[in-house]
């Protein structure tokens, strides 16, 4: 994925205009300091047309700025280079979140050191989240949120000895006997016990609410309501944290 800097962008129209006004109305052969000038200026347009990836344009800037004698030759490759630059960029689009949803993109750590930590294997899934967020794919944030949840379910199913099943729905189920062979051994629930129950609610009611209807093509997420979902899926995933970890 080409990611575009602005400031990169502005940098190369600003060393093609200064070697443009330097050149601009000279004929006669380019002097040592002039060559040398011309020398750092093209270095410096190949590194941002590459960053860009305009192989041609950046070809333009290898044969015809750095093989320049003259100023008449720079003069030339100058108009070279802006008719190639802009035949490249005609039809390119480039995409960037709004400032809204650029705190999600591409952040490792965006529900916190603890659940970066604690649940290793939705590090992924919730770095995705995030820039799909960000964005503004709001349907394929709300699945890798699915994704992230279901390693909590995991983590507490083996909490409970509870073994790897097929679905969550199964999850569920044996999560709860063992909860009811515990609260039947001990008479009551322990603290523990109470908070298993607890969070096994919350996961159940995120299958209920997101992870079944997102199965469905007909339902989709905007990048609003993937937002909420992932404001909650957070705080959710930082609670289990608490006491719970892969």
């Amino acid at each position: 994925m080409l990611t575009l800097d602005a400031r990169k962008f502005i940098e190369f129209f600003h060393v093609l205009l200064t070697l443009e006004g330097r050149s601009r109305n000279l004929t006669h052969p380019i002097e040592a300091q002039g060559l040398a000038l011309v020398e750092t200026a093209a270095k410096e347009m190949i590194k941002n047309l590459n960053d860009l990836d305009l192989p041609v344009s950046k070809k333009t800037v290898e044969e015809m700025v750095l093989g320049a004698k003259t100023y008449t030759d720079i003069n030339a490759a100058i108009r070279q280079l802006w008719n190639t630059f802009g035949l490249e960029l005609d039809g390119r689009k480039f995409y960037g979140p709004l400032r809204r949803y650029e705190q999600y993109y591409e952040q490792p750590k965006l529900f916190g050191d603890e659940v970066f930590t604690k649940f290793p294997s939705a590090n992924n899934d919730i770095f995705e989240a995030g820039t799909c967020l960000a964005l503004e794919r709001g349907t394929a944030c709300v699945m890798h949120l699915m994704r992230a949840c279901e390693v909590g379910i995991k983590a507490l199913a083996a909490a409970l000895s509870v073994g790897p099943q097929n679905n969550w729905g199964v999850y569920f189920r044996e999560i709860d006997k063992a909860l009811d062979t515990r609260t039947r051994a001990g008479g009551k629930r322990t603290p523990d016990e109470q908070f298993y129950a607890e969070v096994r609610i919350t996961l159940d009611g995120a299958r209920v609410a997101w992870r079944n209807v997102t199965m469905h093509v007909e339902n989709n997420y905007s990048p609003e309501q993937a937002e909420e979902i992932l404001i909650a899926v957070r705080g959710l995933m930082r609670h289990l944290a608490t006491k719970l970890s892969e």
